[in-house]
């Protein structure tokens, strides 16, 4: 019997919505109802300042709430993540040598670290090189302003790696000032890597930035 409970609660889960578990979605990806509620388009989005970029979505409203959650282990259920990801992979046009480097956290404790820029770049099935290296601590971006987050960021990476040759893309999970992903591609590009741009889950909106 209790297999048989097993069961029904696997064909259920399977074919319900990731987000929102609405029973009769089967596919990976946010139901209609989500992508709405959660601002979700058909196509990336993408702009060229301060570098190249692509996102799925702006960091506002119930998006943000929800990258909020998937931060926090425990907080959000485990299909979220992953469905997200689905509907990004199927959006993105990448080249076909194209390689991911996730953005390190800056902080030291495991625990405390941000570990989307690792699990996003997995998800994205690209190969992932861990190019970047912190050579210090910095400050909270969260409170600081654009000026103060460029000063936070100089000379904050490092890499010892030879250039590969093919085309990198940095990986993190929300873009705001671009502070970071710059001192990401700054380092990188200086050792001789070619950056094409940063890949994202969310993008500040021009008007918080």
């Amino acid at each position: 019997m209790q297999g048989f409970k097993t069961t029904v609660q696997q064909l259920l889960i399977a074919a319900s919505c990731p987000t929102c578990r609405r029973v009769g979605h089967a596919d990976p990806t946010p139901c209609i109802a989500c992508r709405r509620h959660y601002n979700l388009s058909d196509g990336c989005l993408s702009g060229l300042r301060p570098l190249p970029w692509r996102a799925l979505a702006l960091y506002e409203g119930p998006f943000r709430d929800l990258l909020l959650q998937i931060k926090r282990p425990g907080r959000t259920k485990p299909r979220v993540l992953p469905a997200l990801m689905a509907m990004f992979r199927s959006q993105l046009a990448l080249e076909s040598t194209a390689q991911l480097v996730p953005i390190p956290s800056w902080k030291q404790r495991q625990t405390l670290r941000n570990p989307l820029p690792q699990l996003i770049a997995a998800d994205l099935q690209r190969p992932v090189l861990p190019l970047l290296v912190r050579t210090r601590a910095g400050l909270g971006q969260h409170h600081l302003d654009r000026r103060m987050r460029l000063h936070n960021m100089r000379n904050a990476f490092t890499t010892h790696e030879q250039p590969t040759g093919q085309p990198l893309w940095l990986v993190d999970d929300i873009l705001t000032t671009g502070a970071t992903a710059m001192a990401a591609h700054q380092a990188l590009q200086e050792r001789g890597h070619h950056v094409s741009g940063i890949l994202c889950l969310g993008r500040t909106p021009s008007n918080r930035r």
